[in-house]
């Protein structure tokens, strides 16, 4: 428990999202967060998934070819 209190006072809360959020929205947060995942959470915030940078970046720009998400901030 002592690791996730340290954790989370560097680095703060998770950035997250609804299963219902727009590509393009999420795509926006990571990028004005600097994050390199969102955590997806249902209605009571729970975690039900994770979105990953390098995932949505291949699923959004697959004509590119694998490109890592802190190349891409750039």
């Amino acid at each position: 428990m002592a690791d996730l209190v340290t954790w989370r006072s560097q680095f703060g809360p998770p950035v997250t999202v609804r299963p219902d959020t727009a590509l393009g929205e999420a795509a926006d947060q990571l990028v004005d967060s600097r994050a390199t995942s969102l955590l997806v959470v249902d209605d009571s915030d729970r975690p039900v998934g994770r979105i990953l940078a390098d995932g949505l970046l291949d699923y959004l720009l697959p004509e590119r070819g694998r490109l890592h998400f802190r190349r891409f901030l750039r």
